[in-house]
């Protein structure tokens, strides 16, 4: 396998993303999507009470990114991370366009690790681009006054954007896990629908699983309770144990999952459906 062939296969995939109208349209909606929210908050009288640092939302924009990253974290970022990655490979077995992408030279581990770069890619692109785009929407449209965190504490906005960015550095390990479980759906199943809408579902049932009253480990290790785990760094002392069992769970279902994929894709005969 040499890079140049990754390299290769990486850059065809991604231009036959640049060129479909749902890839353009979604990465759109992530930067657009916050900027919308922040203009319907500034219009609402009420705040999302419902949310951690929903009452703060008219007063800082620290508050911004904080609310969409809970609410992404329990809806948004497994779908971002399942719909290229979930169809990268199945979309070859749809068209039966397998024999033309082999036949380019490519050997098939050089195949595989570059549709994975680009599965991989597309989830921490849409993931920086909401974190980045709440962030500014948040500064610009509401304000850097500072705000209190979970212990009472006001924080400014300089100490705010270094905790925020943590935060969102604390959700690309369950993101991967999710784009990485698509992708081994989308090897094995060879269904686009398996690949993006089996982890979507998955998704759903952990955030009503995180409904119930689990023991504090389990909680931790499932990836609900990973995407969770950056609240408590908004504390005077932060508790940063949840993110690393979190984070290491995840990296170990991610390698676990490419793993399977790379087993499977090696072993069948991809060039007939």
């Amino acid at each position: 396998m040499r890079f140049s062939g990754v390299a290769q296969v990486a850059g065809l995939e991604t231009r036959k993303l640049a060129a479909q109208f749902r890839v353009n349209a979604l990465l759109w909606a992530c930067v657009l999507g916050p900027i919308a929210l922040v203009g319907v908050l500034k219009l609402a009288s009420s705040t999302p009470a419902d949310t951690l640092f929903g009452r703060w939302v008219h007063v800082s924009g620290l508050a911004i990114p904080l609310v969409v990253l809970g609410f992404a974290g329990q809806w948004a970022f497994p779908v971002l991370a399942s719909l290229v990655a979930g169809d990268v490979f199945a979309a070859e077995d749809r068209f039966a366009t397998w024999k033309l992408v082999l036949s380019r030279s490519r050997g098939r581990a050089e195949v595989f690790v570059g549709k994975c770069l680009v599965g991989f890619g597309f989830a921490l692109l849409t993931v920086t681009l909401v974190l980045i785009s709440s962030t500014l929407a948040g500064f610009l449209l509401i304000g850097r006054d500072p705000m209190f965190n979970l212990s009472g504490t006001l924080v400014e906005a300089k100490g705010g954007a270094a905790l925020i960015l943590l935060s969102g550095l604390s959700q690309v390990l369950p993101v991967m896990m999710f784009a990485s479980l698509a992708l081994m759906l989308s090897v094995v199943s060879r269904n686009s629908l398996i690949g993006v809408g089996v982890p979507v579902l998955i998704g759903l049932l952990l955030q009503l699983m995180a409904l119930i009253d689990l023991p504090p480990l389990l909680r931790m290790l499932l990836p609900s309770g990973a995407f969770a785990s950056w609240h408590g760094l908004w504390l005077d002392d932060p508790v940063t144990t949840p993110i690393w069992v979190g984070a290491g769970a995840c990296l170990l279902m991610t390698l676990t999952f490419v793993a399977v994929a790379g087993i499977v894709f090696g072993r069948r005969d991809v060039q007939v459906r």
